[in-house]
């Protein structure tokens, strides 16, 4: 049994994460701290680690949360680091964020517009069914203002250039916030892939709802699906 700490995106919290099946291992949610005034990415990361309580972990970070597993990796040894939806480097930010944070053009976006869920972030974050839709839409409402403007800041002007040596790099090829076109050596996720498991994990969820009189017959297809998951879930497997 493995001990990971998993880390959300912007402000989001454990939710987004309901679709991975991490077995039988011993998974804990890291909750965002409100960052000090003027801290760093650095600083905060420091803080957080503190909330790991085990030897040498398995940190799972998606997108600013895995620019913060990085972070952290600076402060305590741990065991690998899985980036989804990320970037290791500075080098792999779009160069459309570095412009606007080198002029500190984002610190204008009106704080309605980051607490509002649209066809614009429903388009930006591929949301398609409405259980995605609404998961976003109340996240975005959840959003603690502070804390996405301090992060939207450390993302345009983060300068790391150390990737830790036991880093696994999972990446959507149709990502529409960190471009896949920078991302060096990742894993890629096809949008037709990314289709395959969202109904594959769709189906294994609500397999518990099928009615008892589908018979062996039923289990077997039952069991075919999760098979079937399992190996296309293998590059983000924690095994």
């Amino acid at each position: 049994m493995k001990n990971i700490y998993v880390i959300s995106g912007l402000g989001a919290d454990e939710s987004v994460f309901y679709k991975i099946n991490f077995g039988n291992n011993n998974v804990t949610h890291i909750n965002w701290l409100t960052p000090y005034k003027n801290e760093s990415i650095s600083d905060n990361a420091l803080r957080l680690s503190k909330k790991i309580t085990t030897e040498k972990p398995i940190l799972i970070g998606l997108s600013f949360g895995g620019m913060v597993a990085a972070e952290i990796a600076k402060h305590i040894a741990v065991e690998k680091i899985i980036l989804i939806s990320s970037v290791k480097t500075r080098a792999e930010i779009p160069w459309l964020y570095k412009a606007v944070g080198k002029i500190n053009a984002h610190k204008l976006i009106p704080a309605y517009f980051l607490q509002s869920a649209n066809i614009f972030t429903n388009w930006a974050f591929s949301v398609r069914s409405k259980e995605d839709k609404k998961m976003l839409h109340t996240m975005m409402r959840k959003m603690d203002l502070v804390f996405l403007k301090w992060a939207i800041d450390k993302i345009a002007n983060w300068q790391n250039e150390t990737i830790h040596p036991n880093t696994t790099h999972i990446h959507g090829t149709a990502d529409r916030i960190l471009w896949y076109r920078n991302i060096k050596n990742a894993i890629a996720i096809k949008a037709a892939q990314q289709n395959d498991l969202n109904n594959n994990n769709n189906r294994n969820n609500n397999s518990g709802h099928n009615n008892d009189d589908e018979g062996e017959n039923g289990d077997d297809n039952e069991n075919d699906d999760d098979e079937d998951s399992r190996k296309k879930t293998k590059p983000g497997s924690c095994n």
